[in-house]
C-alpha cells in the first residue's frame, strides 16, 4: 500500500523581526514546524518571492535572513514531500 507523502505543509512561523545596522535592512529569522506534528522541518527552503533573499532551516527548524530591505514580501516555504506554504510578510521601519 502506497501512502501519499502530501500532507499540506501548514507552517507555523514564529517570525522575529530584528533591526540591523543599515538604516533601511533587517533580519527575519524564525522557526518552522510541521503543523500535524510539531515537529521542526529540516532542510526546507524558504524564499522571499521576487528577490535574492532565502534560507534555508537547519536540523532544528531555524532559518535566518539577513539585510532584507522594508517592504512587502511574498514568503514561500517548500520542503519535498509536502505542498508549498504562502506567507505575506511586511518589513516596517
Amino acid at each position: 500500500m502506497k501512502i501519499k507523502s502530501t500532507i499540506l505543509l501548514f507552517v507555523i512561523f514564529l517570525l522575529s523581526i530584528m533591526a540591523t545596522k543599515a538604516d533601511n535592512a533587517t533580519d527575519v529569522k524564525g522557526f518552522v514546524y510541521d503543523k500535524t506534528t510539531g515537529e521542526p522541518m529540516i532542510f526546507t527552503t524558504i524564499i522571499l518571492s521576487g528577490t535574492k533573499y532565502g534560507a534555508q532551516t537547519d536540523i532544528n527548524g531555524y532559518f535566518y535572513i539577513r539585510n532584507i530591505p522594508y517592504g512587502n514580501y511574498t514568503v514561500f516555504v517548500k520542503s519535498i514531500g509536502y505542498d508549498t506554504s504562502i506567507t505575506d510578510l511586511v518589513i516596517k521601519d
